[in-house]
């Protein structure tokens, strides 16, 4: 149950700091948030997510085992949008995608930021993540179904990695495809 109380007082203060002023659309020359956005790079790039999800009104309120795999993170330049290419392993389900999600900041915390993102045979999902001292807690939701999601944060054993030249040339056209479609969904 301690989880719980943490997971609430970090998801509470996610959500409060925006009424609070403290926007992510800062001064892209502000060292301070230069050095936050290389040191989230750095803790995600080659990362795992081990952790388990639970489905909203599950009598049992079993946990499911979930592996998010984390090759690469990069800030894309508009606005709070960052490219991950993830492989996501939940249930029947092992792809590897690319995503273009928002990052937004509590503070000095990162809250991922996930609406109605349409990920290639899954589906449409919504999440709400906060990520901090190599742990992850947040909320889900596919479709009408949703619940929570929690676990901890480790860097990828070496089997795990892909071929940087593969990842690197891959990523980059992702990171591409990303930012078009990003322009095309937000007005400028």
């Amino acid at each position: 149950m301690k989880w719980i109380t943490t997971f609430v007082l970090l998801f509470s203060a996610a959500l409060i700091a925006p009424l609070h002023g403290q926007e992510s659309e800062g001064n892209p020359d502000d060292t301070e948030q230069q050095e936050r956005f290389a040191a989230f790079e750095k803790m995600l790039g080659k990362s795992v997510f081990v952790g388990h999800f639970m489905v909203d009104g599950d009598q049992k309120q079993d946990r499911r085992p979930e592996r998010y795999g984390i090759q690469r993170i990069t800030k894309l330049e508009k606005g709070d949008y960052w490219s991950f290419f993830v492989r996501i392993t939940y249930g029947n389900h092992d792809v590897t995608v690319p995503l273009p999600v928002e990052v937004k900041w509590a503070g000095s915390t990162p809250v991922i930021t996930v609406d109605e993102l349409f990920i290639p045979g899954l589906g449409t999902f919504d999440a709400r993540v906060v990520v901090s001292d190599n742990k992850y807690a947040g909320t889900w939701r596919h479709g009408k179904v949703g619940g929570l999601m929690f676990g901890h944060i480790e860097k990828q054993q070496e089997e795990e990695q892909e071929t940087e030249t593969d990842t690197e040339t891959e990523t980059d056209k992702v990171e591409e495809k990303a930012e078009e479609e990003t322009a095309k969904e937000k007005p400028k």
